[in-house]
This record gives C-alpha cells, structure tokens and sequence, in this order.
C-alpha cells in the first residue's frame, strides 16, 4: 500500500525481514494470511524471492500504516495475487488527511473530506475482487475500512466477515457483522438466507448512462444502445424491486431512478481509480486492468448514506444483451444486477456455502442467474431499508 500526500509523491517502508505468522494475526486478526505481490525486481520474480514476505508501510510521524503480504503475482494484475483474502477491518490511518491518494494492489482511492467515505472495488472475471475503502470521521480522524484482495470464493466463511486489527467484531469497520442463516450445508437460493452488507446505504440512486462509450458492437447493432440501456435499468429493479422466483413480495424500501443518458463519464479510470466526486451516478463502458469485468465507486457520509454510485465496464471484456445473442460473453443485466447490489451497500457472500445468491461473486457466462435474487439477498436489503 502507498500514500501520496497532496500529489507530492509517496512515503514507502520496505521491512526485508520476515514477519511471524503471529505477528501478521495480530496486525490483522486473520488465521489466514492473504497474498499480495512482492514486486517487479529480479529477486522478486524469482522461485525464492517469491518466497519471501514483504511488509509495506506509509509512514508519518504520528504513526504507520500496514499491509503485510506473501504469495506469486497473480496472472490477472501485476499488482494482484490470486488465492489472496480480503481484509476487512479498521486500521487507523495516522498521517492521512483529505486529499492524499492511497493506493493498494492497483486501485486508488482519494482519503474523502471530513465526514465522508469512499468505497471501490475492481471485480474480476475469475470472480476475484480488488477492494479499497476509507472513511474521514467527523473529528478528521481517518481510517482504511477495507484493502486487500478477495478470493474468486468470496469471504472466507471460517473468517468473521467484519474484524478489527486485533481481530475483534465491530460493525463501523465499513462491513457489518455476517449474518449466516445458521443452517450447514448448500442451500437454493430461496432457502438461503445468508448475507453480508456494507454499513454505507443508498436510500435513493438516481443513475444516468454515459451514451457516448457505449461499444462500437451495440452501437453498430440496430437499436443496440438501447438494449443496453434496457439491460442495465432491469439490473437496477431486479435490486430494487426484488426480482426473485421464491414468490417473495417487495419488502425493500431502496429507489432507483433512471434520468436518462448523459455525455458525463463515470468517476472511475482506465487504472482502477476513483476519480473526481461530482454527486452524479453514472454507468458507462471504458478500459480497465486486464481481465476484470467492472469497476464500482460509492461515495458518501461517513457510516451513513451514499450520495453517489459509478460504475465502469470494462470494454474490452466480452459482453452481451440478451440471451439469445450470447456465445461466451457475460450477459450485462446478470453482471450489473451484482454491481448495482454493490451500490445499494450488499457485500459479497461466499460461493463456497452460497453459490446461488446474486452477491455471491463468480458470474457465469451466457447465465442470468445473478438477475433473481435470493433469500439471503433480500433479506440483507430489507433489513438496510
């Protein structure tokens, strides 16, 4: 992980030395110790440089900031590692103050202005994930809620889903406590009631499309922007409206409005960052690191409710409208029902244990599984609204 204070450049630590197993739970509060790269250099590429763990810090006087790392480089990303877990929690981000960009594993995210928070996730096609998230309090005081990668599996159902450093529950670590169903074994959708949530809401999204970077392959389609478009707004409702084959009524209390096209772009760049801040939600195509599906930034008030949700698809991924056009590509409402989860504040749930919930993260192709929710789905979302 690197801070860059103001732009000026970033105050990086190196430790050579190996830490304990023990010293690494403590810090995180992990049984498992999750992978992350150990860098570019010829020892680093090589069978026994890759071996060996590398503790990065961004250092101020008042204190440091710690990840801790071991694992290949992933194949996806330069600065991914595959297997490795999500760490969620609260490390305090003494010497960050608004402004600064942190940076960890490829995604980058702007620590908010006081009272604030902004949460970013990098989703891969392999159904691993990449998330940043940071809150400013009310005091100022800033804190990283989220960092590190998520395994294709999703959360780690031995691993409380919502952990300090010291590895106690917490619920204002940006996850709320996991809420299984308390029942062992593979479930249908309609009987699993599992779910994990973010603690940040979206009451009410009002959400525009970024026309412009729609795909030279719909654009060139006889009313290809508009199935897009139609794609993407029964993604939102399946949300909002709680779309599901259990004969469930509509119990939760989430609005998402379309307001049409706009020649804005999502707040979200080619590298993996979220950019800018401007209130408007937009959906919109552009490039993205190799391999991943879509990029999803929510900002709002610190602990409490979102103000703004975008969301970049990746261009370059093979995607499709409808069903009957599909051949291998992903199919955008299955995909965008999952993101726009993300949006309302769900969190992922694992695919191990909960493999037919619309948060759980691996997407299948030419499949419209994810566009139904589950049990576990809406009750999260009905418990937030």
């Amino acid at each position: 992980m690197s801070v860059t204070h103001g732009g000026a450049g970033a105050a990086s630590f190196r430790a050579r030395s190996r830490p304990s197993r023990a010293y690494l739970r403590f810090l995180f509060g992990h049984s498992r110790i999750g992978h992350s790269p150990i860098g570019r250099s010829p020892i680093g590429r090589s069978p026994i440089g890759r071996s060996f763990f590398r503790l990065s810090a961004a250092a101020s006087v008042a204190g440091m900031l710690v990840v801790t790392a071991v694992g290949p480089v992933s194949a996806h990303h330069p600065d991914l590692t595959a297997g490795a877990a999500e760490r969620v929690g609260v490390l305090t981000g003494a010497g960050l103050r608004p402004g600064d960009v942190v940076t960890d594993h490829g995604i980058s995210v702007v620590v908010p202005p006081r009272g604030e928070m902004i949460w970013a996730e990098l989703k891969f096609d392999d159904g691993t994930s990449q998330t940043l998230s940071v809150e400013t309090d009310r005091t100022g005081a800033v804190r990283l809620l989220q960092w590190g990668d998520e395994a294709a599996g999703g959360p780690d159902p031995s691993v409380p889903s919502s952990t300090t450093s010291a590895g106690t529950q917490t619920s204002t670590s940006g996850v709320e406590p996991a809420q299984p169903d308390g029942t062992s074994g593979i479930k249908g959708e309609c009987s699993d009631g599992s779910y994990n949530r973010f603690s940040f809401r979206m009451p009410h999204l009002k959400w525009r499309y970024a026309s412009g970077t729609t795909p030279s392959k719909f654009r060139n389609r006889t009313n290809g922007t508009r199935q897009v478009i139609n794609a993407l707004k029964r993604a939102n409702r399946n949300i909002t409206d709680a779309r599901n084959l259990c004969g469930r009524s509509d119990r939760i209390g989430a609005q998402g409005t379309y307001l049409g096209t706009t020649s804005r772009r999502p707040n979200v760049s080619s590298g993996g960052s979220c950019t800018g801040g401007d209130g408007r939600s937009v959906i919109g195509w552009g490039s993205l690191p190799s391999n991943s599906i879509a990029m999803a930034c929510v900002r709002g008030i610190s602990g409490g409710v979102a103000y703004e949700g975008d969301i970049r698809i990746n261009w370059n991924k093979a995607y499709e409208t409808k069903s009957r056009y599909c051949s291998g590509e992903l199919l955008i409402e299955a995909a965008m029902t999952h993101e726009f989860g993300h949006l309302y504040g769900m969190a992922h749930v694992s695919s191990y244990s909960s493999p037919n919930l619309t948060m759980q993260p691996i997407v299948s192709y030419c499949s419209m599984a994810h566009t139904t929710l589950g049990l576990g789905d809406m009750r999260g979302l009905e418990t937030k609204y």
